[in-house]
């Protein structure tokens, strides 16, 4: 991570590498201790990473100790707020660990987020797994699952009743 930014309108960060070095556009990007967001724009020698922190960020999530899934969410501040939960009717508990849970095809699952640092019912706050304005290394990895577009083949034999062999007409002059 070369830059970052805290601005009060967008939470980015620089990398270092770009197009030229295999980086495309939501690779995941992950730091020593934990995610630090996702790629948005890729140029030759550049990439501009959407930090966890930015309020356009939404990242899906299982809390490890319940099984409870959700989006954490960034709010333009150093914490997240884990929202739309699902699973299990259990309270959270300050200390417990966010976990990215795969949904999404972008980021694989297991990576850090962080920890709930106040359980509150209507929307426990996350403490982030690590800083990104710190700098330092940082892996881009290809996405998890990336989406691709289902291709429908009919079978031979339903292709041959969509397309019936034209009979030629005859006596037409």
């Amino acid at each position: 991570i070369a830059a970052a930014t805290s601005g009060s309108v967008a939470r980015t960060a620089m990398l270092a590498v770009g197009s030229g070095a295999g980086i495309t556009r939501d690779m995941p990007v992950i730091g020593t201790d934990g995610l630090v967001g996702r790629t948005l724009e890729v140029g030759r020698q550049s990439a501009r990473v959407l930090l966890l922190t930015d309020p356009l960020s939404r990242v899906p999530v299982i809390v490890e100790r319940t099984g409870q899934a959700g989006l954490a969410v960034g709010r333009n501040l150093p914490t997240l707020l884990l929202t739309d939960r699902i699973g299990p009717e259990l309270a959270l508990v300050a200390g417990d660990r966010i976990v990215t849970s795969g949904d999404g095809g972008v980021y694989p699952p297991g990576v850090p987020v962080g920890v709930v640092v106040d359980p509150r019912a209507d929307g426990p706050v996350i403490r982030l797994a690590t800083s990104p304005l710190g700098g330092g290394f940082a892996t881009v990895e290809s996405a998890w699952l990336p989406f691709t577009a289902p291709t429908y083949r009919p079978p031979l034999e339903a292709a041959d009743q969509l397309n019936p062999p034209v009979e030629p007409v005859s006596g037409l002059a």
